[in-house]
Order: C-alpha cells, then structure tokens, then sequence
C-alpha cells in the first residue's frame, strides 16, 4: 500500500518495466489509506515488488495479503493484520 496516488503510479510504471503483472484496484474498507487506491500483484511477486518499490524510494504503508471472495461472498475477502505494517 502506497502514501500517495503518486507513489501508485511511480510503482506502477516500476513494475510493470520489469514484468510483474498488476491491478490498481480502490483501497478496500478494511485497510486505511489517504490516497483511495492500491497496487495488487499476485503472492508470489509481492516480496519483490516491495523491494523494488522501495529500493526506488517509493514510500510504502503495508504489504497485505488478498483472497477473492468466494460466489455469494457479501463480506470483505480479508480482514487480518498486514503481513509487514512498514514504518512511514
């Protein structure tokens, strides 16, 4: 989760030149951010998205785990802690 729609875009450019698919998607109710949207990249990318987005400077807030909800789902598809709350 990015600090600003800025950084979400900086990021996104990032990794999208070295090959990792994404999605900006709006930020999901259960997580609190300023700027409304994050960047959704699949489990087994997500470390090194992070390190490039850092590495980079791009200021993160937390790295969150998602599961799609299932068909009828009516409630959020995750709601536990951050798998790194980074400092900011």
């Amino acid at each position: 989760m990015c600090q600003s729609v800025h950084h979400v875009m900086k990021a996104e450019k990032l990794l999208k030149g070295v090959g990792i698919p994404l999605k900006i998607i709006n930020t999901p109710r259960w997580i609190s951010s300023g700027c409304g949207v994050v960047i959704r990249v699949r489990t087994v990318d997500a470390g090194r998205a992070e390190t490039i987005c850092t590495d980079e400077g791009i200021a993160l807030e937390g790295v969150y785990p998602y599961a799609a909800p299932g068909p009828g789902a009516t409630q959020e598809p995750h709601r536990g802690e951050p798998i790194r709350d980074l400092p900011g």
